[in-house]
């Protein structure tokens, strides 16, 4: 009798204590986006981690917290969790978009043309230009410079600015 009743407790609590970890699910959800509201970008992504601890595939923290990212410039960890995102159903096309432009950046045309072209579904007038574009620079990788630079030593007392060309020689 007294197992029972014990169990019954144990179960009890259990119960109670649920809502109390979706209210904190929910309002560290909230504060996330209040951060990146603002751009605080670097405290908005340890408040998301926080989130995905509790829930590691919600969509709304992986697509914000990779969005911090690409706004830090740190789209390796950007990649990362939209790969995560883009993984998931009924992603949002927005997500694709985004998703390619961190590819691109990362210099990853042809993965990043695949999500431009799924993304054209939705809206073709800006997924196949962004195709396209990285088309053109694939293209651009595989041409040789057309140009070199050479170190000159010239300098003067003066402050030497507005270079301009006369001929085939540089004047300032």
């Amino acid at each position: 009798m007294l197992s029972i009743k014990k169990n019954v407790l144990i179960l009890l609590l259990m119960w109670l204590s649920l809502p109390a970890f979706a209210q904190t699910y929910r309002s560290l959800l909230r504060r996330a986006n209040d951060q990146y509201e603002l751009k605080a970008y670097t405290q908005a992504i340890e408040t998301y981690l926080q989130v995905l601890e509790r829930k590691e595939d919600e969509p709304e923290a992986l697509a914000k917290i990779a969005d911090c990212f690409w706004n830090l410039n740190q789209m390796e960890e950007a990649a990362e969790n939209y790969t995560k995102l883009v993984r998931q159903r009924n992603v949002e096309p927005k997500a694709l978009l985004a998703y390619g432009h961190v590819l691109k950046a990362l210099g990853r045309y042809e993965e990043a043309k695949n999500y431009y072209l799924q993304y054209a579904k939705t809206d073709p007038s800006i997924g196949n230009p962004f195709a396209q574009s990285c088309d053109f620079a694939r293209f651009q990788q595989a041409q040789s410079g057309e140009y070199s630079v050479v170190e000159e030593r010239v300098n003067s007392t003066s402050a030497d600015f507005g270079p301009a060309f006369l001929g085939d020689q540089i004047v300032f």
